[in-house]
């Protein structure tokens, strides 16, 4: 069977019907939750939900009394569950100041580690330059003794080719004075067109009397000229 609801009255019929000049007249309960108009059943549960000591979900629109519903409960509930309830929650909050000071103290240690490792990643950075500057130093050095090296072995490749040339040249004169001093040795006459030449090189002036054209004179040459 259906249940039947109630019609409510117009408000402004039973205000007429009050004898009040200002809202002043209205007497105000003491206890928040008698001070909740037209929730009625709201109230009702309010009251059995701390007398049993439940949970209240309030579910509506806003400006219905939720608010006030939920703060009447404080009211409510006994003074000694109120007492726990502070206790557990400076308790709590304790617990919760205790959590962020450490959090602090890790944030500061963080950072002081930060600012650390930030000096350290400079210096190390300092350091790398110096060392890097220096290695180019080095090695700009090591190409200029290599560079020397490579002059001193040219230059001792040249004395060896030098010295190898000289000693050439010393046997040949050497063979040539023997050869010189063979045929000078014993007949002379015999060695006619089988001595060897002192140089080699063109004959500009022969053996006996030379005829100068342009000056018209002779002169006697004991010997010969050779152009080497």
């Amino acid at each position: 069977m259906a249940k039947k609801t109630k019609k409510l009255e117009d408000p402004r019929l039973w205000v007429k019907d009050l004898d009040i000049e200002s809202t002043e007249d209205i007497a105000v309960p003491k206890m928040l939750i008698d001070q909740v108009i037209g929730q009625e059943q709201g109230v009702e549960i309010i009251r059995k939900a701390a007398e049993q000591r439940r949970h209240v979900m309030l579910i509506g629109d806003p400006g219905t009394g939720k608010s006030m519903l939920a703060r009447s409960i404080s009211e409510l509930l006994p003074k000694e569950e109120l007492q726990d309830v502070l206790a557990e929650l400076d308790l709590e909050e304790k617990k919760l100041e205790q959590e962020l000071s450490k959090n602090r103290r890790i944030r500061s240690d963080k950072e002081i580690e930060n600012s650390r490792l930030e000096t350290d990643k400079k210096r190390r950075k300092k350091y790398l330059n110096k060392v890097n500057n220096q290695k180019s130093t080095l090695e700009n050095e090591l190409k200029q003794k290599q560079r020397m090296i490579a002059e001193i072995e040219s230059i001792i490749n040249t004395l060896f080719n030098d010295k190898a040339s000289m000693k050439k040249r010393e046997d040949e004169l050497a063979r040539i004075r023997t050869m010189q001093n063979r045929a000078t040795s014993g007949n002379f006459a015999k060695m006619r067109s089988k001595l060897p030449w002192p140089v080699q090189g063109k004959i500009i002036s022969r053996f006996g009397n030379q005829k100068n054209r342009k000056l018209k004179t002779i002169t006697e040459n004991v010997g010969i000229e050779i152009q080497a």
